[in-house]
């Protein structure tokens, strides 16, 4: 089982890292929709035809869980890896991940198991799949000035630096506040102040459009029901023992 195992990973990496040479990092525009949805429909295809054989094991899904992990800590914690989330190999063992965690979810049907490992296939795919439909748009802005989100008509109040919140004003009147933490949120995009220009009295505003964002959110609502519930379940295994 392990040699299986080791194999496996060894050449999702290795496959990884020649890609990686070979091409670069991933443009995210080409796995934009549709593209992503069609390799997400493919791997749960694939991991539903595999859920009764030894990739749907344990041991496979905590050696690609924690191998993820790790890469994953090291993209957070380590400037260097800044770039590591459009590379091949991390690319490649998300998607194993995924497939691993599909077949996982496919062959078992315990409902603490299930939510568990739905709540993290979820929230993984909206993040991995989404950021292929994320973008960004940058806007300098001085007091006053008419800009368009969504192709709706947008007024730039002003950005008072003492509270560090950035005053819009929508096209039905209603005034919006946008902080770095606590960003406005208008016709499906978040609204950040970047940055301000006291000398020049000008403020650039992020908008930022993630399509999948409320899909993350409900893995990680699953998850938070796991972990609300797993107490619960301990209590009652404790109370059946002592009966």
């Amino acid at each position: 089982m392990w040699r299986k195992i080791s194999i496996v990973q060894t050449a999702v990496i290795m496959l990884g890292v020649i890609l990686q040479l070979l091409l670069g990092n991933i443009q995210l525009a080409f796995f934009a929709f549709p593209m992503n949805v069609a390799l997400m429909i493919l791997v749960s295809v694939s991991a539903y035809y595999c859920r009764k054989t030894w990739v749907s094991g344990i041991a496979f899904s905590l050696a690609v869980i924690s191998i993820w992990l790790l890469l994953s800590l090291c993209l957070g914690l380590f400037p260097i890896f800044s770039g590591y989330s459009r590379s091949w190999v991390f690319v490649l063992q998300t998607l194993l991940l995924l497939f691993v965690l599909s077949s996982v979810i496919f062959r078992r049907h315990d409902f603490m198991f299930f939510i568990a490992h739905f709540g993290m296939l979820v929230a993984v795919s909206g993040a991995f799949w989404g950021a292929c439909d994320q973008t960004t748009e940058q806007v300098l802005l001085k007091e006053n000035a008419l800009f368009k989100i969504s192709n709706k008509e947008c007024t730039f109040i002003k950005f008072d630096k003492e509270t560090q919140v950035a005053y819009l004003l929508t096209g039905k009147s209603d005034t919006l506040t946008a902080a770095v933490n606590h960003p406005a949120y208008y016709k499906g995009r978040d609204i950040y102040p970047q940055t301000y220009n006291a000398e020049h009295n000008v403020c650039v505003l992020l908008i930022v459009f993630q399509p999948w964002k409320w899909v993350e959110y409900a893995g990680i609502a699953c998850i938070l029901i796991w972990a609300i519930l797993v107490p619960f379940k301990i209590l009652n295994k404790r109370r059946n023992s002592y009966v």
